[in-house]
């Protein structure tokens, strides 16, 4: 018996792909979608780009508020660490959640933020003689 023969399919050109429709939602998941070009995609990521530069500020200026209250409690003898206050944090920033985003990815960004915090509250410590 002769084996069957291998259909292979015909690759389209790159240039051609990003131009095409989707068909029956092949390649983008939605029907009739047109696929974006990256002259399209660039001004988005841009923005995109402008808003990690902020939020990068905004991480930096946060650490250095955090770092200035575990100061004060190294001096004052208090604990680094507020279990409660962490809590309230990360309930805070859930009850806040805007479309898109998802209340499980909001926490699990805070608690990120608050590991990292917590990190560098540790290496202060360290540096101050006391860990």
């Amino acid at each position: 018996m002769n084996p069957k023969p291998v259909k292979r399919r015909r690759a389209i050109p790159p240039a051609r792909r990003r131009r095409r429709v989707s068909q029956a939602g092949k390649g983008t998941g939605k029907p009739g979608v047109r696929v974006a070009s990256p002259a399209e995609i660039q001004p988005l990521r841009a923005t995109i780009d402008g808003l990690d530069a902020q939020i990068q500020r905004l991480l930096a200026r946060r650490m250095a508020l955090s770092l200035t209250v575990a100061s004060r409690k190294l001096a004052l003898g208090l604990p680094l660490r507020d279990l409660r206050r962490e809590a309230a944090i990360i309930q805070t920033a859930a009850a806040r959640v805007l479309a898109p985003l998802e209340r499980r990815s909001v926490q699990a960004v805070m608690r990120k933020i608050l590991e990292v915090t917590r990190t560098q509250t540790r290496k202060l410590k360290r540096k101050a003689g006391r860990g």
